[in-house]
């Protein structure tokens, strides 16, 4: 592992992530879309892509069992760490800000968004998982696809039932904010649409590219460290790969928008267990060891966890740390098998 290209990639990833927030928030301004339509589906999908991308590399270009294990591990491990280090880290952040949070450690957001989000996670990857143990092979890709059409189903209904802009105005657009620096002016508090697009889409390059070169260098250090095809796709692509999405909620929660951080890890979940899942029934054998099926049961149980706090009004930052835990009792039995 070079140290040099590690800490570039985490600097790509960071920079990405602040521009990627401040883009997708003056987006969701221009076109008067809610927090719902701005958190759970702009953001997520704009951030679920570096780790879509990898188990499509592993499914179609890496030959053999070993790329049907990372396809696997890395489509199993993207929602396991939303759903529990990335809801964990939501919550420390919370209480660790809560002095300069308006609203201290307790968190506000929509409940109903939450249980939206995860009221169809809960359900699409249940079904998901249960396929792999239920279906005979020859079956399994033609239910594919309703994958993908249950995932556009829930964007729909989000862009239908949830209406009205963003309540919070976003920071001055972060580009212009620096060319303003440069030549001594004030920023703008209206900016270009294009100059708008053009920061986003240079944001999500940067994020690809910060986390693709990330993965490499953790790659390189399993291979250093003899670890297997599958803990390295279950645990350690997914911690570089899900980084946008712990950034963008922390940099969200530091700013008070609590339901936009939310939504982005609840509506990446979603995402996570629906499209890739399509493509790993639709295109591995889909046979689950033991290994991917603790995994599963403890995101289970952390996606449980949060609808039901979020249907009882009593979803607090320090409630999320029994996610951590979750995620701390895998890594104790993974790395003892």
């Amino acid at each position: 592992m070079d140290i040099a290209l590690f800490a570039v990639s985490l600097a790509f990833i960071f920079v990405g992530c602040t521009l990627f927030t401040n883009g997708v928030e003056w987006i969701g301004r221009k076109f008067n879309l809610s927090e719902g339509v701005v958190g759970s589906v702009l953001a997520a999908v704009g951030t679920d892509l570096p780790e879509t991308i990898i188990p499509l590399i592993a499914i179609f270009f890496v030959t053999g069992a070993t790329g049907q294990d990372v396809a696997i591990g890395t489509i199993l491990g993207a929602p396991f760490m939303l759903g529990t280090l990335a809801l964990f880290i939501t919550g420390i952040s919370i209480f660790i800000l809560r002095r300069r949070r308006e609203k201290g450690a307790e968190i506000d957001f929509d409940s109903r968004i939450t249980q939206r989000d995860l009221g169809v996670f809960l359900l699409v990857y249940l079904s998901a998982i249960s396929i792999a143990f239920v279906l005979p092979q020859q079956t399994k890709a033609l239910i594919a696809p309703l994958f993908v059409a249950i995932y556009v189903a829930y964007v729909w209904r989000v862009f239908k039932t949830d209406k009205g802009g963003s309540r919070a105005l976003p920071e001055p657009l972060t580009l212009e904010s620096w060319a303003a620096r440069l030549t001594n002016v004030t920023a703008r508090q209206n900016p270009k649409l294009w100059l708008v697009m053009v920061q986003t889409t240079f944001s999500l390059l940067l994020i690809i590219a910060g986390a693709q070169l990330f993965v490499n260098q953790i790659v390189s250090l399993a291979a250093q460290l003899n670890a297997s095809a599958t803990l390295l796709a279950l645990i350690i692509v997914p911690v570089a790969t899900e980084l946008p999405e712990k950034l963008n909620s922390v940099i969200w929660v530091s700013q008070g928008k609590d339901a936009l951080a939310l939504g982005n890890i609840t509506g990446s979940m979603v995402f996570q267990s629906c499209i890739p899942v399509a493509f790993g029934v639709a295109f591995t054998g889909w046979a689950l060891g033991s290994i991917e099926l603790l995994s599963a049961v403890l995101v289970l149980t952390a996606g449980l966890w949060v609808y039901v706090l979020s249907a009882k009004a009593k979803l607090v930052a320090p409630a999320l740390i029994v996610n951590g835990v979750l995620y701390v009792l895998f890594l104790s039995i993974a790395l003892r098998g």
